[in-house]
């Protein structure tokens, strides 16, 4: 006796491409709030330094208190999870949020690499890892593992030309910097890339100039 083949119904279609949509919409609200995150290098690039360091550690002090609240304080959680939950992972209900890490990230760069590589770092963050997101959901060619070859080179490419663009950052130091980010983006590496994209591509930018 045959098995009769069972076709995919169309209802199961709908769901997986409503699924995906949903999925690539909130990754643009996600991505489109990560954005705001260039006042930071612009801040560092026309601020007196002191200022941009006091800025950014209050604002790291804040978001921690604030992080801390919610992981504390069931209620509290209750009502930013329903105002930012939509641009949330779901690791990070249970956890610090990638904006922590970002922000201590900018202010350890602010503190110890030169102002245009710090600022450079934090770009590649910001510009690089949105564009490996984006491509890497909507065009997601040769996997590798949770990532996509797409997104790595968007990133790349999107790292390299903000290195040629940013005046007083040498091509051949931003060069450098621009692919160590994009690997740091691409590897899964236990702490949040957020943290170890602009720590490790600052950091190798101010090894070599």
């Amino acid at each position: 006796m045959t098995t009769p083949i069972r076709f995919p119904s169309s209802s199961s279609s709908k769901l997986t491409s409503s699924e995906a949509r949903e999925s690539l919409s909130s990754e643009l609200k996600r991505k489109g709030f990560h954005l705001t995150a260039l006042v930071i290098p612009l801040g560092i690039l026309i601020l007196p330094q002191r200022t941009s360091v006091y800025g950014l550690a209050l604002a790291t002090l804040l978001i921690l208190f604030i992080e801390l609240l919610r992981l504390l304080n069931p209620s509290f959680a209750q009502v930013f999870n329903r105002t930012f939950g939509i641009i949330m992972r779901k690791h990070e209900k249970r956890s610090f949020t990638s904006s922590t890490y970002l922000l201590t990230a900018c202010l350890l760069s602010d503190l110890f690499y030169q102002r245009e590589i710090a600022a450079g770092a934090i770009l590649f963050l910001v510009l690089g890892d949105v564009s490996a997101a984006l491509v890497g959901k909507h065009w997601r060619l040769v996997p590798i593992g949770r990532k996509s070859l797409s997104g790595s080179l968007a990133c790349l490419l999107i790292c390299l030309l903000t290195a040629w663009a940013l005046p007083h950052l040498p091509f051949r130091v931003g060069f450098w910097g621009a692919l160590l980010a994009t690997l740091t983006e691409l590897l899964p590496l236990p702490v949040d890339d957020n943290f170890t994209i602009p720590i490790f591509s600052g950091g190798i930018m101010q090894i070599i100039s």
